[in-house]
Formats: structure tokens, sequence, C-alpha cells
């Protein structure tokens, strides 16, 4: 169920105030490893009565269950919203680190110093499982999203590493998310809903590793078992340094055995098979369930909808007789079916955080060779002093010598120490000093081995570096034995840097460039400034320009912001004004004294201006109306006393005077496709013709019609009664009114009177009832009163049909008076035939 809370809730157990799940089409929820995480959909703005900036919107994932997103940017568009919510997680992008400093910590202390560096308190808990790593950072004026997950060389993940695993307010730091999951699933090329980008350029099959001094071990090369599944032996040295050989006899406790290093070496280089897995061509699939669950071989791919973020299978490539071992490393799913609309997999990292990654691992094989070539020195000084016997102390008023003689004149290495400083010379006496330290704060010296040295300007031709060099003088970088160039870039880097062209080294990739490589260097110079963030305010607002754009901010609210992509917003409600990368404008509201489109067709707005020509296009204010004007004969005009439509000069129609209605010159409103059917209005008559026959016509003589229809139908009607019957259908106690009877007929025939006249501004001679004389019970029903003109009128219908039920009355007296007509009838021929019987018994008895 996806529900809405309000924008300060915290506990989503309870219900929310709606529930979305019947309401909003195209649900999606995205998730990227250290990436992304974010809900959309889109709702008719009709049901849209809880979507509102900052409001919360809960919805099931895949892996988590129910997880809270917060609405950040609303997009309306032909009556829909089109909502964009950010995982509740985002909520610290608006919170701020100051100025922490993290020395020599572990990953689960470094989170708890971020925690506690933000300015304002949260709700939420910081956990990690990472425990063998410590490392330093330093984080001044972050945000903790940036902190944590930035792609910054000192951010949480480059230096710590980990995946993110975002529960509501619980935030993990896991080794790795996912499990190794026993799936297998078949890739079949074609296949319609299955992208797959597959790289053979990286592996390798067959390992030399190299430890620290150049050690290699006695067999040489560990050999990966799937060196057969390809049609050559893919060979590469990978160098393990921190892997050292301690002397033998020596009471150093540093370095390994021989055999001790030599196990370490097999291992490692066994791991890079078996949990890096370098045997392995690089790949990248995508699978989208929708157009697969139109295939027959979607039964294949459905275990899918089984695995999680992070979890691990094997994708089978029959053709090629290979096995890929690959993680699901984004997905979109569907929260109201619960199921994924696509899932992405590969073993390969998208984002440039592998690249800093990686230069991070070699800063710290970096770190460890220095220091160890420092640790050296150090044993080496240590041992030189120690076995320095022999030689001679010559102590003179203005200076002291330690020479290899006892004759400063024959001696070759000599050490003197006067006012001056100190220096050493192998060269005699009179030197040259190649190490000295003056009383001037000079240091002079051939070599000089540093754990940490710290200047504000170090002036060389050249740093020199095991395998690095620089030239300072030249501007060369050299890595190992040779410079940067294309050609000692691996395939991999060398795709995240090329350019929109496409083609490597094009300036397009200058500024990507600058800023992955330098974290957040800035570089000015007489021709630009390139930085990746600037921020121009205080804590309470100010600009901000990122990779991403430029955002205006007051307090914790954006105002303003330009993509990189074109589009933007000025405005901190959801009436701003906004605008996509295609440049279409949303603009809500425009408040303007007038506004010029162009030179002669333009929308003036404030009266007394003129626009232009007089038949100019425009919209003005002359007059007392605003007129929408195509020409000086044709406009429409809007007043205070209603609309009025102008052609050729003369008033069309109008909407004004008493009645509010709308009024036409002489004229015809007819269908748009057919004249057959209209209506026409003049001064002498109305008319209406339907399907080319005339209808209706209403002149001042009267309403002439075909025909006459007024609805009748039973479903129309209720408190149905007969006349002179109790019994009622349909019966609606709401509604009351006495039944007429057929007394109150025959009384309203009887009595009312009827009268010759005519109307007023007549001739013509009419004959009807008066409506004033008109009494109850009849009255009720028949006559009605006309507010607007102030007149009473009479109900043809219902005067019709109490002239019907007078006629009824009528014809039922009329067959019981024939019915007694009949009878009596009857009974004056049986007394004939009495009278005729008795006539003739009177005369037998004559």
């Amino acid at each position: 169920m996806i529900r809405v809370y309000r924008s300060n809730e915290i506990n989503f157990k309870r219900n929310g105030v709606q529930v979305l799940d019947k309401l909003i089409s195209n649900p999606v929820v995205s998730e990227e490893i250290n990436g992304i995480y974010q809900l959309e959909f889109s709702i008719p703005i009709k049901d849209s009565d809880y979507i509102e900036m900052e409001n919360i919107v809960v919805a099931p994932t895949p892996t988590n269950d129910d997880q809270a997103f917060r609405i950040s940017h609303i997009r309306k568009s032909n009556g829909m919203y089109h909502v964009t919510c950010y995982h509740i997680f985002y909520d610290l992008n608006h919170n701020l680190i100051e100025d922490i400093n993290i020395v020599n910590l572990g990953a689960s202390a470094a989170l708890e110093k971020i925690d506690k560096g933000c300015v304002n308190t949260h709700p939420f808990k910081i956990y990690t499982d990472i425990s063998n790593k410590v490392a330093s950072s330093r984080i001044v004026r972050y945000n903790p999203v940036r902190a944590m997950l930035g792609s910054d060389d000192n951010s949480f993940i480059n230096r710590w590493g980990g995946e993110i695993e975002r529960n509501n307010f619980n935030i993990t730091f896991r080794k790795r998310l996912g499990i190794d999951s026993s799936v297998q699933i078949r890739y079949k090329k074609n296949l319609i809903g299955y992208e797959a980008d597959i790289d053979y350029t990286q592996i390798t099959t067959k390992i030399m590793p190299k430890a620290a001094d150049g050690v290699l071990l006695p067999e040489r090369y560990i050999t990966s078992p799937k060196v057969n599944q390809y049609h050559n032996t893919k060979i590469k040295v990978i160098e393990y340094s921190d892997i050292k050989i301690r002397d033998v006899g020596s009471s150093d406790t540093e370095g390994m055995t021989k055999e001790e290093a030599y196990t370490e070496m097999r291992r490692r280089a066994w791991a890079e098979f078996s949990e890096n897995h370098i045997d392995e061509p690089r790949a990248n699939y995508k699978v989208s369930f929708i157009d697969l669950e139109k295939t027959k071989e979607y039964k294949h791919i459905k275990k899918l909808e089984n695995i999680n973020i992070g979890d691990t299978l094997k994708v089978i490539h029959p053709e090629e007789k290979v096995s890929i071992t690959a993680r699901m490393i984004s997905y979109k799913y569907d929260p109201v079916s619960m199921k994924y609309i696509e899932v992405e997999l590969g073993n390969i990292s998208e984002s440039f955080t592998s690249i800093t990654s990686e230069l991070r691992r070699i800063n710290d094989k970096i770190d460890t060779d220095v220091m160890s070539a420092v640790d050296d020195s150090k044993k080496l000084a240590t041992k030189m002093l120690k076995e320095g016997f022999g030689g001679h102390v010559k102590i003179m008023p203005d200076r002291i010598l330690i020479m290899d003689t006892d004759n400063e004149n024959t001696a070759k290495k000599i050490w003197m120490w006067n006012k001056n400083g100190l220096g050493f010379s192998n060269t005699g006496i009179n030197g040259p000093y190649g190490l000295a330290m003056t009383k001037d704060g000079s240091i002079v010296a051939d070599y000089i081995t540093s754990g940490k040295l710290n200047a504000n300007v170090i002036r060389a031709g050249q740093i020199v570096g095991k395998n690095f060099n620089l030239d300072l003088d030249s501007g060369l970088a050299k890595f190992g034995e040779n410079s940067i160039t294309k050609d000692s870039l691996s395939q991999e880097l060398k795709n995240e840097l090329k350019g929109k062209d496409g083609r490597d080294g094009t300036d397009a990739t200058l500024y990507e460039w600058l800023r992955d490589w330098n974290g957040t260097y800035t570089q000015v110079d007489g021709r630009k400034v390139i930085s990746p963030n600037i921020f121009a305010g205080n804590r309470d607002g100010g600009v901000f320009f990122n990779e991403n754009g430029l955002y205006v901010k007051r307090g914790g609210t954006t105002t303003a912001w330009i993509s990189n992509n074109g589009s933007g917003f000025f405005g901190n409600s959801t009436d701003n004004i906004s605008w996509d990368s295609n440049g279409n404008i949303r603009l809500p509201k425009i408040t303007t004294d007038a506004i010029y489109p162009g030179n002669s067709e333009r929308i003036i707005l404030e009266r007394g201006l003129a626009p232009g020509a007089n038949d100019a296009k425009s919209i003005d204010a002359t007059g007392n109306a605003i007129r929408l004007k195509y020409s000086a004969y044709a406009y429409l005009s809007v007043s205070n006393t209603g609309i009025s439509g102008y052609r050729a000069g003369e008033r069309k129609f109008a909407t004004a005077g008493q009645y509010d209605g709308i009024s036409v010159a002489s004229g015809t409103v007819m269908n748009l496709d057919s004249s057959d059917t209209l209506m026409s209005v003049n001064s002498e008559a109305f008319w209406a013709r339907a399907s080319g026959a005339q209808v209706i016509l209403a002149t001042r003589e009267g309403v002439y019609s075909t025909t006459a229809q007024l609805s009748s139908d039973a479903k129309l009607k209720e408190n149905l009664c007969k006349i002179n019957d109790d019994k009622i259908i349909r019966k609606n106690d709401d509604v009351k009114f006495d039944n007429l009877t057929g007394e109150d007929v025959f009384d309203f025939l009887k009595n009312t009177s009827l009268f010759n006249y005519n109307f007023k501004g007549q001739n013509k001679p009419r004959f009807s009832l008066v409506a004033q004389l008109i009494k109850d019970p009849i009255r009720s029903v028949i006559v009605g009163y006309n507010k607007i003109n102030k007149t009473y009128a009479i109900d043809v219908y219902n005067y019709a049909s109490i002239l019907h039920a007078g006629i009824q009355e009528e014809i039922k007296k009329r067959e019981m008076l024939e019915a007694k007509v009949n009878s009596l009838e009857s009974d004056i021929d049986i007394l004939r035939k009495e009278i005729e019987t008795l006539k003739s018994m009177l005369s037998t008895s004559k």
C-alpha cells in the first residue's frame, strides 16, 4: 500500500492521510548501489489532495519493505501532477558538517564523527560492518550525504569503502550488499527486453604475482581454471608490494619468511579469480520484465524476481560456453504490483567512483611503499652508525672534525662542525660538502629520506619516486616506465575519459578530468577558473555552483535552480516559474503593465497605450474595455457590462443588458458542419430548423410548431395517484401536496369564466382563461408566475390534463345515464306488455 504522510511524520506504522494505490499511474521505485534512491509517479490533479512539497510518501520496495520518500519536485502537465520523491535519507542534504578531522580511525568511529559533526540534530542512526580498514579524512563544509557518498577523495566510501543500505532512518554501510545466490540465468542473443554489454579485453587467466623487491614465485605463475575457455592465455603481472621477505637471521619483526610470503602471494592471486573474477569478461546486462513477459523465454528469466540489489548470480552464455558472475547493481520496481520493471546486472561499476577507488588503492600502495623506503633508510642509518667504529675526532677552538684518518690533509671523509653549520665531504677538507646544515636554515643534501615533509614551497626540477616521476620544468608526469599516454591507460579508464565526441583526450573531457582526478582542487589561471564546487554566501543562504548546475538557497529552501541540462526554476513554491530542457516554460502568474512581443502585433495591458498601427493584432485596454483585436473592424470587447463581438465594424453579439443573457444582431446560430440544423433570430421572429424541417416559429402572433412533446415517462415521476383514488405509487414522503378530485375538476370547469380579449399591442382577438381568476386547488396546478417580467401564465399541459379528466368524468356520467335509460326503457317495455295483457283481459271479460 502506498500512503501519504504529513511532512513532519516519523512513525510510518500509522495509516497516513491518503492512500494512492488506485489513484496513481506509472509508479517506479529506482535504486542504484551507492547511487540515487527515488520514487516517481503521476496522479490526476483532482485526486492530489495531499500531494504537497515535502510531504512523505511511503511505498513498498523489493528489499526493505516500506520505505519513506519525501516529495521533492512536482511538475504539472495536462491535468496531471508528475511527482518525484527522494528517499528520506536525502534529508541529510540539508544538514551541514562545518569542520571535522578524522585521523587514523576505523569505519565505525569515522561514521560516528560524521554523525556528531552535523550542525542540526537528526533522527538517523548510522551503522557499519566494516572493521578491517583504518583511514583519515578532513571534511570541511560538506553536507552529510556528500561526506558519506560523494565522489570527493575524502568521502567515506572513497576512504573506507563499503556499500550503503538505506532503511528509512537506519543507514548501514556494509562491506558488500546482497548475498551470493544460487540463481543461474541463460543469456540468448537477440532476446527482446534483454540487453548485454560484454567486454573481453580485460580478461586475465594467468597471473605473475610480484612481491616487494621484485620477489616472484618459484613456479612464476598462477593459472585460472578457466584458461581453456578462451582462444589464448591472457597474462598479467600483479604487484603486492606490501608482501615483504625479511632478511634471514634479522631480529626485525616486520615482514615474512620466504615460505609465508609465497603462500600469501598464491592466496592473493587465487582470490583475483575467485573473488574479483578477473578471469571472466566484464559485462553489464539490462533486463526489462515488461518486454520479456511477452516471450516464451520469460520462464528462464523469471528467477531474477527473487534476487535483491547487490546479490550475485551466474549468467550462462551457451553460445560462447562462458559463465559470468554478475551482481544486481540497480533496479526499477513497481510498488503497486510489487514486481520488478527492470533490473541491471553487472560485474563492472558504472560510475567514476570505481576509478577514484582504484586511485585510492594506488595511493594506499604508494603510502606503503614510501613508508617502507623510510623504514629501510632508518634501518640502514642505524646499522651504519652502530658499525661506525674507528675514525678520528679532532677538536679545535673554532671547529670539530671527524675524519677517516688522523690528519686533515690526508682525510677524504670528513664531518666538519663550526659556528656556521655542519657539513660532510667525501673528497677531503676542501670539499665540496654535499651534505650541509648552515646557520641560515639551509639544508644541502644529495639525498633526503623523509616520512613526512611539510613545506610552504618546494623548488625542484624533478620529483622522482619508485613508480612516479614528475618533471616540474616540463610538466611531464611519468607513471612506471612511461609517461601518461592513451597507450598506458587501461581500456576501462580510457572509456571513462572519452570526450563527448567519443574521441580520446578532447577538450570536452577537460573539466570532468580535472574534477575527478583532483578531487576538490580548484585551478585558477589567466584564462579560466576550474573548480568542482563554488559557493558564495553564508549559512543563511547563498549561490552554489557544481557540476549539476546553479542553486540559490535561502535558509533550507532552494529558491532558484538552473540545471546543466538547461532546465530549472525560479521561486520556492509549487507555483514557481519553471522550464524543461526543451525550453517549455510554465508561468503561473504575470503582473505587468505592458508586454511587447513584436513591433506591431503587441499585447497592450495599460490604458492609453496605442497598439501600433490601428489594424494591428493586439490585446489592448482601449476605452473602458479590454479588446482582443484582429483589426479595427473585428474584435472582442470585454467590459463591466459584458462581452461584445464585432465583425465588419458592426456589433454582432453581446452579453449585456438587464437579462444578463446573450444578445445577437440579426443572424443565425447553426451547426458548424451542416446548415440543415440552425436557429435564426431577427427583429420579427425566432425560428428553428432540424434536419431541414422547421420545427418551431415564434413571432408576435404566437409560437408555431410542427409538434410539441412534453416529458411524461413514468421513470421521471413519483407520488402517482389516480383521481378519486387513495393508492399512491412510488411514494415520496418528503413531497407533500393535496391530490385533485373529480369534484375539484368539475367545479373548475363549471365555475371558471372564459374571456374574449387581445394582448396589448396586438389586434388579434383571443379567447381563454384569466390566470388571476383561477382558484385553488386547481390554481396550484396550472398557474405559474414569471419573476422576470412579473406576469402569470397557465401550464397548458396541466390544463389539457384537467380538461381530459373532466371529459373522463363526463363520459362516466354519460355511461351511467345511458345505463339508467336502458334500464328504464326495459321497464317501459315490460309495462307496455303488461298493459296490453290487461287490455286483452278486459276485452275478454266484456
